[in-house]
């Protein structure tokens, strides 16, 4: 299963999820993603809404990361189009975003 290997690297990278909660549950409003992405650029993330979000802040803030992803050049592309799945919780969609993210930043 793809989740456990996921978690263990997020936990490398210094990303913990919230105890009992689902990892598309814990990215889904797209503040934690920013936080992996500026941990993994090493960049701080601009535009980002960091408060108490919504639906509208959430699909920001995955537009703010992926925008950022694929500025990255070894980042695959496919999942990077998918970010209202990934607000909706739709586990492949996200899964698969991780795993991308994982190959191209180690």
């Amino acid at each position: 299963m793809l989740e456990k290997p996921i978690e263990q690297w997020l936990g490398l990278k210094g990303i913990s999820l919230p105890p009992g909660t689902p990892l598309e549950d814990a990215f889904a409003d797209g503040r934690l993603l920013c936080t992996l992405v500026r941990t993994l650029s090493g960049r701080s993330m601009t535009g980002v809404e960091w408060r108490q979000p919504n639906r509208a802040s959430g699909l920001h803030n995955i537009s703010v990361a992926m925008q950022r992803l694929k500025d990255c050049p070894n980042m695959a592309i496919d999942m990077l189009w998918r970010g209202k799945d990934i607000a909706n919780c739709h586990p492949t969609a996200l899964r698969s975003l991780l795993a991308d993210m994982r190959a191209a930043f180690g």
